[in-house]
């Protein structure tokens, strides 16, 4: 027979597995993210200069 306290492990057991399977998804979606913005402020960076460089090619 089963005790109550053996159930108790188990769940603990297998909440501990979600839970570390949950942080591990958390930490690979955020480094998704801040790649992405990464790569969205590179480009932005590289807008900003051509336009910088088309106002002094203007004003020349």
């Amino acid at each position: 027979m089963t005790h109550f306290h053996d159930y108790q492990r188990l769940h603990r057991e297998r909440t501990r597995d979600l839970h570390d399977a949950g942080l591990r998804h958390i930490a690979a979606e955020k480094r998704r993210l801040e790649r992405r913005l990464l790569r969205r402020e590179r480009r932005r960076a590289r807008l900003a200069a051509k336009l910088v460089e088309l106002a002094r090619a203007c004003r020349a």
